[in-house]
């Protein structure tokens, strides 16, 4: 095992730290990788997860956190009379048609509105601002990605300016303005059952929001700190 591990390490020059593995019927490995500089990463169910930092220091390395939970957002764009909105095709997931576009939060950096704007220029090259998007919804899920808990925020917005929108991510397959009568008329064909978070009910939730001007509104403000913050107002 010693051999097998050490000419393992030398093919990995390229990495700064390890993460392994270990099922309950594994268990016997615990002891011997703790001994092998290995630190508990986290737990999940059965399984264990070890570190092992491949750096010549310890602050070379940057261990991606473990998440109890995952924040996600999905965001619907309409034109200016609300008759389409903002739509994108992925080319695999559980989800094989149309949909508004939806991403993770990468909670160390950004906050779950900057990532409803980041995540539509990335999958649509659609530019919007904070100030334009409306919080409408949140909702709580569960075991969407993975096997933690998922709390998703549903955001809407208008363009006036839908301007040159095209796929830029790899795993976006097609972008398009679509009817949002056709779309919340038309059967979908969908793989999860968790079809109402970001197929026809979150959009018909979106729309009838900014028709009736209801939600909440991003102002910009600041902690005691000073640090910037988003503060959401009834609108």
């Amino acid at each position: 095992m010693q051999t097998i591990f050490s000419e393992f390490l030398e093919n990995q020059t390229n990495y700064q730290h390890l993460i392994v593995k270990i099922s309950q019927k594994q268990n016997r490995l615990y002891k011997w990788m703790v001994n092998n500089d290995f630190e508990l990463h986290h737990s999940e169910g059965k399984n264990l997860f070890l570190k092992r930092c491949l750096g010549h220091q310890e602050n070379e390395c940057t261990y991606p956190r473990y998440k109890t939970m995952s924040i996600g957002v999905t965001t619907v764009i309409f034109n200016k009379d609300l008759t389409e909105f903002l739509a994108i095709k992925e080319m695999s997931g559980p989800y094989i048609d149309w949909k508004a576009p939806t991403g993770s939060v990468e909670e160390e950096k950004e906050t779950p509105l900057e990532a409803a704007v980041r995540d539509v220029l990335e999958e649509t090259n659609l530019e919007i601002s904070l100030e334009h998007l409306h919080l409408v919804s949140t909702i709580s899920t569960r075991n969407f990605r993975g096997n933690k808990p998922d709390y998703n925020f549903v955001y809407a917005g208008i363009s006036n300016h839908p301007g040159d929108i095209k796929p830029k991510e790899k795993d976006i397959k097609d972008v398009a303005w679509l009817s949002v009568n056709d779309f919340l008329k038309g059967e979908l064909p969908v793989k999860h059952e968790l079809r109402p978070l970001i197929l026809q009910q979150v959009v018909s939730i979106a729309k009838e929001c900014l028709e009736k001007n209801q939600g909440w509104g991003a102002s910009p403000a600041y902690w005691g700190s000073g640090k910037p913050a988003i503060l959401f107002q009834k609108t």
